[in-house]
């Protein structure tokens, strides 16, 4: 039971989470802006989210196997379809509508509901390895999918994930023991029998609990702060000079790392408590969201420092031409230190000689030298308009 929960929310996740590889070819195709493609990702989310809680309700009425073959099937039409769509919209309802229908019809709700009914003392632990399931099918479909889209066609790739979808969709609705997975395991639906007189969970009872509302934000907030990056990152990566496998790969290492930490979680939760499980990940999650950032402010310093450094330059070159010029260093530099009219080095020189006595790199050279141009430039007109007044 465990095994068909964690496959089929591989196949759901995995699948869904492909989208990404499409972005860039989708934009040169069509033009559309990175905005729009992207919309379609947020309407994928959106679906999966508001659907969920009805996939509750239709499992309790029909059970997992209508619910799992359901999803699959519609998924798999929602891939054959894309991959004859032309216009916007149409990747909004099919790609994003049809697609986040289908990830919620196969994913954790359901896979939670048959979890349930068989562990009890490690129930943590099982749930962790299922939602791993996410990560592994980040790690398999989306390097996969990028190789087919740079090797064939975005088209083709769709087609051919739809093609896998269809042979799962039979297995998944006749040969799969669905009524055993759903009547759970025998001690635990013994002791799940309510005795007379007690009340169940209901969804109105939850939702009168600050635990209830408490979980929700942290769905809420995690997801915002996660998903709204995500989707970027095979584009930026191939935007800043990676090719397209490496940058897929990168976000398979990304699914990577999520598979274990979520799978590990489960394991912490039942050893060290869930509030310390949540904590430490949190922390985590927010360190590693913050980094860019922290990397951003040195890089600002950084530049800050080499401005300085510049300007400081210029003073120096500008107090050797009014001083007629003073002696080099040494001979390497008296070769680059030339004089002009007035006896003394221009910014430029000095700034480059300096730059490479203090090994910085090319960039801030650069800089030095454009700025000694600059200053000397304008206090050359203002000597100039100085002697014109005299």
């Amino acid at each position: 039971m465990l095994a068909a929960c964690f496959a089929l929310n591989m196949f759901g996740r995995g699948l869904g989470d492909t989208y990404v590889v499409f972005l860039l070819p989708l934009e040169r195709e069509y033009g559309w802006t990175r905005s729009q493609l992207t919309s379609v990702y947020s309407i994928y989310l959106l679906m999966h989210g508001v659907t969920s809680p009805l996939v509750g309700l239709v499992f309790d009425r029909v059970g997992p196997r209508w619910v799992y073959s359901t999803g699959l099937a519609c998924m798999c039409a929602a891939f054959f379809l894309a991959a004859g769509l032309a216009n916007l919209w149409q990747f909004y309802l099919f790609v994003g509508g049809m697609v986040g229908v289908g990830v919620s019809l196969t994913g954790m709700v359901p896979g939670s509901a048959l979890i349930a009914r068989w562990y009890r003392e490690r129930l943590s632990s099982a749930i962790g390895i299922a939602f791993s399931a996410a990560g592994v099918g980040t790690i398999i479909f989306v390097p996969l999918t990028q190789y087919l889209v740079g090797h064939y066609d975005w088209r083709l790739a769709y087609r051919v994930l739809g093609g896998a979808l269809l042979v799962l969709v039979p297995i998944v609705a006749f040969m799969l023991p669905w009524q055993r997975f759903y009547a759970g395991h025998p001690e635990r639906a013994q002791a799940a029998k309510l005795k007379p007189g007690e009340d169940g969970w209901t969804l109105r009872k939850a939702m009168r609990t600050r635990l209830y509302w408490g979980l929700c934000q942290v769905f809420f907030f995690t997801a915002t702060a996660m998903f709204t990056v995500i989707v970027q990152l095979v584009a930026f990566f191939v935007d800043v000079g990676f090719s397209p496998i490496t940058a897929a790969s990168a976000y398979g290492a990304l699914g990577l790392m999520s598979a274990a930490s979520v799978m590990g979680s489960g394991f912490t939760s039942d050893r060290f408590g869930y509030r310390q499980t949540v904590t430490v990940t949190f922390i985590g999650t927010a360190a590693g969201m913050g980094e860019p950032h922290g990397r951003r402010a040195a890089r600002r310093d950084r530049q800050h420092e080499r401005d300085a450094f510049g300007a400081a330059v210029v003073r120096l070159a500008e107090h050797r031409r009014e001083c007629g010029g003073l002696e080099p260093v040494d001979g390497h530099e008296k070769g680059l230190c030339r004089t002009r009219e007035g006896g003394g080095a221009t910014g430029h020189e000095y700034g480059r000689r300096r730059a490479h006595r203090r090994d910085v790199k090319p960039r801030v050279l650069r800089v030095s030298e454009r700025v000694g141009d600059r200053f000397a430039r304008e206090r050359h007109l203002e000597r100039e308009r100085g002697f014109g007044r005299r």
